[in-house]
Protein backbone atom coordinates (compact mmCIF):
# COMPACT_ATOMS: atom_id res chain seq x y z
CA UNK A 1 0.00 0.00 0.00
CA UNK A 2 1.46 3.20 -1.12
CA UNK A 3 1.81 6.02 1.64
CA UNK A 4 -1.10 8.00 -0.29
CA UNK A 5 -3.46 5.22 -0.29
CA UNK A 6 -2.90 4.65 3.26
CA UNK A 7 -3.81 8.03 4.06
CA UNK A 8 -6.67 8.30 2.20
CA UNK A 9 -8.28 4.64 3.78
CA UNK A 10 -7.65 6.49 6.98
CA UNK A 11 -9.70 9.40 6.02
CA UNK A 12 -12.97 7.05 4.37
CA UNK A 13 -12.11 4.59 7.19
CA UNK A 14 -11.19 1.98 4.77
CA UNK A 15 -8.23 -0.39 7.23
CA UNK A 16 -5.09 1.85 6.60
CA UNK A 17 -1.94 0.20 7.57
CA UNK A 18 -0.69 2.85 10.19
CA UNK A 19 -1.88 6.28 11.49
CA UNK A 20 -0.59 8.90 9.14
CA UNK A 21 1.27 11.43 10.60
CA UNK A 22 -0.24 14.51 9.46
CA UNK A 23 2.41 17.75 9.90
CA UNK A 24 1.15 19.78 6.67
CA UNK A 25 2.05 23.10 8.37
CA UNK A 26 5.18 21.98 10.13
CA UNK A 27 8.75 23.21 9.16
CA UNK A 28 12.23 21.18 9.67
CA UNK A 29 12.18 17.91 10.68
CA UNK A 30 8.59 17.67 11.64
CA UNK A 31 7.64 18.59 7.92
CA UNK A 32 9.64 15.90 6.62
CA UNK A 33 8.05 13.22 8.90
CA UNK A 34 4.50 14.48 7.30
CA UNK A 35 2.63 12.21 5.04
CA UNK A 36 0.83 15.01 3.22
CA UNK A 37 1.80 18.69 2.33
CA UNK A 38 -0.08 22.09 1.97
CA UNK A 39 -0.02 23.70 -1.38
CA UNK A 40 -0.87 27.68 -1.07
CA UNK A 41 -1.95 29.90 -4.00
CA UNK A 42 -0.18 33.74 -3.82
CA UNK A 43 -2.97 35.23 -1.23
CA UNK A 44 -1.69 37.70 1.62
CA UNK A 45 -3.09 39.48 4.65
CA UNK A 46 -2.23 42.51 2.24
CA UNK A 47 -4.63 41.23 -0.89
CA UNK A 48 -7.31 41.10 2.37
CA UNK A 49 -6.32 44.74 3.15
CA UNK A 50 -5.69 43.68 7.21
CA UNK A 51 -2.51 43.43 9.23
CA UNK A 52 -1.71 41.21 11.83
CA UNK A 53 0.64 42.40 14.50
CA UNK A 54 2.42 41.25 17.68
CA UNK A 55 3.65 42.59 20.81
CA UNK A 56 7.37 43.78 20.69
CA UNK A 57 9.92 40.62 21.51
CA UNK A 58 7.49 38.41 20.16
CA UNK A 59 9.15 35.96 17.75
CA UNK A 60 6.96 33.06 17.39
CA UNK A 61 3.60 33.79 17.20
CA UNK A 62 1.11 34.99 14.67
CA UNK A 63 0.04 37.61 16.57
CA UNK A 64 -3.39 39.11 16.03
CA UNK A 65 -4.94 41.20 13.41
CA UNK A 66 -5.29 44.56 14.39
CA UNK A 67 -6.06 46.59 11.13
CA UNK A 68 -9.47 45.85 10.33
CA UNK A 69 -10.38 47.17 6.15
CA UNK A 70 -13.29 47.36 6.86
CA UNK A 71 -15.02 50.06 9.50
CA UNK A 72 -18.47 50.89 8.08
CA UNK A 73 -21.69 49.69 6.61
CA UNK A 74 -20.76 51.25 3.36
CA UNK A 75 -17.29 49.61 3.57
CA UNK A 76 -18.93 46.57 3.17
CA UNK A 77 -21.43 47.04 0.73
CA UNK A 78 -18.37 48.39 -1.46
CA UNK A 79 -15.82 45.87 -0.60
CA UNK A 80 -14.98 42.97 -3.33
CA UNK A 81 -12.29 40.07 -2.36
CA UNK A 82 -9.20 40.07 -4.02
CA UNK A 83 -9.33 38.92 -7.71
CA UNK A 84 -7.93 35.48 -8.77
CA UNK A 85 -8.19 35.66 -12.67
CA UNK A 86 -5.32 37.39 -14.13
CA UNK A 87 -2.85 37.43 -10.96
CA UNK A 88 -0.62 34.62 -11.41
CA UNK A 89 -2.24 33.31 -8.15
CA UNK A 90 -1.36 29.80 -9.02
CA UNK A 91 1.45 30.01 -10.87
CA UNK A 92 3.94 27.04 -9.43
CA UNK A 93 0.91 25.15 -7.64
CA UNK A 94 0.35 22.39 -10.46
CA UNK A 95 3.97 21.66 -10.42
CA UNK A 96 4.71 21.48 -6.69
CA UNK A 97 1.65 18.92 -6.87
CA UNK A 98 3.12 16.72 -9.30
CA UNK A 99 6.54 17.37 -7.37
CA UNK A 100 4.71 16.35 -4.40
CA UNK A 101 2.55 13.37 -5.87
CA UNK A 102 5.80 11.84 -7.15
CA UNK A 103 7.43 11.96 -3.93
CA UNK A 104 3.84 9.95 -2.64
CA UNK A 105 2.54 12.26 -0.27
CA UNK A 106 -1.03 13.47 0.03
CA UNK A 107 -1.45 17.12 -1.27
CA UNK A 108 -4.36 19.69 0.28
CA UNK A 109 -4.92 22.94 -1.46
CA UNK A 110 -5.02 25.88 1.82
CA UNK A 111 -7.80 27.71 1.85
CA UNK A 112 -6.89 29.71 4.85
CA UNK A 113 -10.25 30.53 6.68
CA UNK A 114 -13.16 29.40 5.23
CA UNK A 115 -15.73 32.13 6.54
CA UNK A 116 -15.48 33.10 10.01
CA UNK A 117 -12.46 34.45 10.99
CA UNK A 118 -12.18 35.68 7.29
CA UNK A 119 -15.06 37.57 8.27
CA UNK A 120 -13.84 39.24 11.65
CA UNK A 121 -10.42 39.46 10.04
CA UNK A 122 -12.02 41.99 7.96
CA UNK A 123 -14.29 43.96 10.26
CA UNK A 124 -12.81 43.28 13.66
CA UNK A 125 -14.50 40.76 16.22
CA UNK A 126 -16.85 42.91 17.91
CA UNK A 127 -17.79 44.70 15.22
CA UNK A 128 -18.81 41.25 13.51
CA UNK A 129 -20.74 40.09 16.03
CA UNK A 130 -22.35 43.66 16.63
CA UNK A 131 -23.74 42.93 13.03
CA UNK A 132 -24.68 39.85 13.48
CA UNK A 133 -27.51 41.09 15.77
CA UNK A 134 -27.83 44.84 14.26
CA UNK A 135 -27.78 43.96 10.18
CA UNK A 136 -28.00 40.05 9.46
CA UNK A 137 -28.62 41.37 5.97
CA UNK A 138 -25.73 42.80 5.23
CA UNK A 139 -23.73 40.02 7.50
CA UNK A 140 -25.05 37.72 5.07
CA UNK A 141 -24.14 39.72 2.15
CA UNK A 142 -20.60 39.29 3.13
CA UNK A 143 -20.38 36.34 4.09
CA UNK A 144 -21.93 35.51 0.60
CA UNK A 145 -18.95 36.73 -1.18
CA UNK A 146 -16.14 35.19 1.27
CA UNK A 147 -17.94 31.73 0.37
CA UNK A 148 -17.83 32.34 -3.07
CA UNK A 149 -14.40 33.43 -3.27
CA UNK A 150 -13.21 30.21 -1.38
CA UNK A 151 -15.72 28.23 -3.77
CA UNK A 152 -13.68 29.77 -6.96
CA UNK A 153 -10.19 28.44 -4.99
CA UNK A 154 -11.62 25.37 -4.57
CA UNK A 155 -12.52 25.02 -8.14
CA UNK A 156 -8.70 26.36 -8.74
CA UNK A 157 -7.05 23.93 -6.42
CA UNK A 158 -8.81 21.08 -8.68
CA UNK A 159 -7.57 22.11 -11.72
CA UNK A 160 -4.00 22.13 -10.18
CA UNK A 161 -4.55 18.54 -8.94
CA UNK A 162 -4.37 18.59 -5.36
CA UNK A 163 -6.70 15.76 -3.43
CA UNK A 164 -8.15 18.07 -1.20
CA UNK A 165 -8.71 21.48 0.54
CA UNK A 166 -7.74 22.77 3.99
CA UNK A 167 -9.03 25.80 5.67
CA UNK A 168 -10.39 26.80 9.43
CA UNK A 169 -12.22 28.72 11.64
CA UNK A 170 -11.79 28.49 15.33
CA UNK A 171 -15.51 28.38 16.66
CA UNK A 172 -15.06 27.24 20.34
CA UNK A 173 -14.54 28.87 24.00
CA UNK A 174 -12.86 26.37 26.48
CA UNK A 175 -16.44 25.56 27.53
CA UNK A 176 -19.07 26.11 24.27
CA UNK A 177 -19.38 27.13 21.35
CA UNK A 178 -18.71 31.60 20.44
CA UNK A 179 -22.68 31.95 19.11
CA UNK A 180 -25.65 30.22 20.12
CA UNK A 181 -25.83 26.20 17.60
CA UNK A 182 -28.89 28.15 16.28
CA UNK A 183 -27.63 30.85 15.30
CA UNK A 184 -24.62 29.19 13.95
CA UNK A 185 -26.92 26.70 11.96
CA UNK A 186 -29.08 29.29 10.70
CA UNK A 187 -26.12 31.61 9.06
CA UNK A 188 -23.21 29.35 9.08
CA UNK A 189 -24.27 25.86 7.99
CA UNK A 190 -25.24 26.64 4.48
CA UNK A 191 -21.65 28.17 3.92
CA UNK A 192 -20.10 25.63 5.25
CA UNK A 193 -22.52 23.00 3.31
CA UNK A 194 -21.79 24.91 0.18
CA UNK A 195 -17.95 25.20 0.27
CA UNK A 196 -17.85 21.65 1.36
CA UNK A 197 -20.62 20.32 -1.23
CA UNK A 198 -18.45 22.54 -3.85
CA UNK A 199 -15.16 20.73 -3.23
CA UNK A 200 -16.76 16.91 -2.98
CA UNK A 201 -18.78 17.67 -6.62
CA UNK A 202 -15.14 18.14 -7.49
CA UNK A 203 -13.51 14.90 -5.41
CA UNK A 204 -11.59 16.22 -3.20
CA UNK A 205 -11.35 15.20 0.17
CA UNK A 206 -12.47 18.25 3.24
CA UNK A 207 -10.22 19.59 6.12
CA UNK A 208 -11.12 21.52 8.62
CA UNK A 209 -9.48 23.11 11.97
CA UNK A 210 -11.22 24.11 14.53
CA UNK A 211 -9.99 24.99 18.24
CA UNK A 212 -12.39 25.13 21.13
CA UNK A 213 -15.44 23.33 22.59
CA UNK A 214 -17.24 22.44 19.52
CA UNK A 215 -19.20 19.69 20.04
CA UNK A 216 -22.15 21.14 19.33
CA UNK A 217 -22.10 21.21 15.47
CA UNK A 218 -19.69 18.71 14.53
CA UNK A 219 -22.57 16.86 13.50
CA UNK A 220 -23.43 19.82 11.78
CA UNK A 221 -19.60 20.05 10.00
CA UNK A 222 -20.79 16.02 9.31
CA UNK A 223 -23.54 16.67 7.46
CA UNK A 224 -22.16 19.76 5.65
CA UNK A 225 -19.93 17.11 4.48
CA UNK A 226 -16.46 17.72 6.46
CA UNK A 227 -14.31 14.37 6.12
CA UNK A 228 -11.41 15.82 8.67
CA UNK A 229 -11.64 17.53 11.89
CA UNK A 230 -8.75 19.15 12.94
CA UNK A 231 -8.64 19.20 17.10
CA UNK A 232 -5.63 20.37 18.80
CA UNK A 233 -7.64 20.16 22.47
CA UNK A 234 -8.98 17.02 22.18
CA UNK A 235 -8.91 16.95 26.11
CA UNK A 236 -11.29 20.05 25.97
CA UNK A 237 -13.77 17.91 23.22
CA UNK A 238 -13.44 14.98 25.60
CA UNK A 239 -12.15 11.59 23.52
CA UNK A 240 -14.73 9.56 24.93
CA UNK A 241 -17.79 12.14 23.73
CA UNK A 242 -15.80 12.14 20.46
CA UNK A 243 -15.96 8.42 20.02
CA UNK A 244 -19.47 8.17 21.38
CA UNK A 245 -21.00 10.51 18.99
CA UNK A 246 -18.59 11.45 15.84
CA UNK A 247 -16.49 8.37 15.41
CA UNK A 248 -17.11 6.41 12.27
CA UNK A 249 -18.41 9.46 10.85
CA UNK A 250 -15.44 11.78 10.29
CA UNK A 251 -11.83 11.21 10.43
CA UNK A 252 -9.96 13.03 13.36
CA UNK A 253 -6.77 15.21 12.70
CA UNK A 254 -5.32 15.54 16.51
CA UNK A 255 -2.88 15.05 19.07
CA UNK A 256 -1.98 15.47 22.69
CA UNK A 257 -3.42 18.30 24.28
CA UNK A 258 -1.40 21.11 23.15
CA UNK A 259 -2.61 23.25 26.12
CA UNK A 260 -3.09 20.37 29.43
CA UNK A 261 -0.75 17.87 28.30
CA UNK A 262 2.53 18.63 25.71
CA UNK A 263 3.38 21.71 26.88
CA UNK A 264 4.61 20.37 30.67
CA UNK A 265 6.25 17.28 28.75
CA UNK A 266 5.02 14.24 31.01
CA UNK A 267 6.18 11.42 29.27
CA UNK A 268 3.83 9.14 30.57
CA UNK A 269 0.96 11.33 29.96
CA UNK A 270 1.87 11.35 26.36
CA UNK A 271 2.17 7.80 25.50
CA UNK A 272 -1.10 7.83 27.19
CA UNK A 273 -3.02 10.32 25.21
CA UNK A 274 -1.05 8.83 22.03
CA UNK A 275 -2.23 5.50 22.73
CA UNK A 276 -5.85 6.59 23.58
CA UNK A 277 -6.57 8.48 20.64
CA UNK A 278 -5.90 5.84 18.14
CA UNK A 279 -8.06 3.39 20.90
CA UNK A 280 -11.07 5.49 20.93
CA UNK A 281 -10.85 7.61 17.66
CA UNK A 282 -8.63 5.25 15.21
CA UNK A 283 -10.90 1.98 15.87
CA UNK A 284 -13.51 2.09 13.07
CA UNK A 285 -11.01 0.71 10.37
CA UNK A 286 -9.30 3.98 10.55
CA UNK A 287 -10.31 7.34 11.32
CA UNK A 288 -7.49 9.43 12.65
CA UNK A 289 -4.41 10.73 12.24
CA UNK A 290 -1.87 11.69 14.45
CA UNK A 291 -1.57 15.75 13.65
CA UNK A 292 1.65 17.65 14.58
CA UNK A 293 1.24 21.29 15.74
CA UNK A 294 2.77 23.38 13.27
CA UNK A 295 4.59 26.19 15.79
CA UNK A 296 5.50 24.22 19.07
CA UNK A 297 7.64 26.59 20.76
CA UNK A 298 5.10 29.30 20.04
CA UNK A 299 2.94 27.69 22.81
CA UNK A 300 6.05 26.12 24.78
CA UNK A 301 5.72 22.72 23.88
CA UNK A 302 9.59 21.23 23.81
CA UNK A 303 11.32 19.68 20.97
CA UNK A 304 11.80 16.95 23.16
CA UNK A 305 8.50 16.58 24.04
CA UNK A 306 7.60 16.38 20.06
CA UNK A 307 9.97 14.20 19.54
CA UNK A 308 8.69 11.74 22.29
CA UNK A 309 5.15 12.00 20.71
CA UNK A 310 6.30 11.49 17.15
CA UNK A 311 8.07 8.47 17.70
CA UNK A 312 5.62 7.00 20.07
CA UNK A 313 2.93 7.83 16.97
CA UNK A 314 4.32 6.09 14.82
CA UNK A 315 5.31 3.29 17.06
CA UNK A 316 1.93 3.45 18.21
CA UNK A 317 -0.12 3.75 14.68
CA UNK A 318 0.63 0.52 13.35
CA UNK A 319 -2.31 -1.49 12.92
CA UNK A 320 -2.20 -4.92 13.23
CA UNK A 321 -1.79 -6.98 9.84
CA UNK A 322 -5.09 -7.14 8.43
Amino acid sequence: MTNRENFLKAVLRDKPDHVPINGGYCYGKYDAASECKVVNARLGDKDWGYAFSRIDGDTTTMGQVTEHPLQSHGDILDWQPPKLAGEDRFEGVAEKVKEYKEADLFIFGGVGSFIFERLHYLVGMEELFALLYDDPELFRTLGDQVADFNCELIHRYANAGVDGVWGGDDWGLQDRLMISPSMWRAFFQPWYAKLFTTAKELGLITYMHSCGKNNEIIPDLIECGLDVIELHQPNVYDVDWLSKHAGGKICFSTTPDIQTTLPLGNKERILFETRNLKEKLGRFDGGLMYNLYGSPEAIGISFESMDFYLDKAREIGKYDER
